[in-house]
């Protein structure tokens, strides 16, 4: 949750978004045996509605960190998204 607050996503909306994926679980079905219960601690839900924009926030903080290595390197890193959630130029990379 440190990475949403890091790209300023309101804090109600952290806690809320803390409290759907707290105590997450899965059980695996082989057949008609169903297994004892695993405690999920990362990633995201499947098929859940906001799974898309929380993977692409936590890339979007990634690039950002690894910008600055791989521009000493000369990589330019350009890709888009949408305007409105993120920071680009009208080639499609970081301002």
């Amino acid at each position: 949750m440190d990475i949403l607050r890091a790209e300023g996503v309101p804090e109600k909306l952290v806690v809320l978004i803390e409290k759907l994926y707290a105590k997450t679980s899965l059980k695996v079905r082989i057949k008609q045996e169903i297994g004892r219960g695993v405690d999920i601690s990362t990633g995201v839900r499947q098929g859940c509605v906001i799974s898309p924009v929380l993977f692409n926030l936590f890339l979007n903080y990634i690039l950002k960190l690894i910008r600055p290595q791989l521009e000493e390197r000369g990589v330019k890193l350009c890709y888009r998204i949408g305007d409105s959630l993120f920071k680009l130029n009208k080639e499609g990379c970081w301002r």
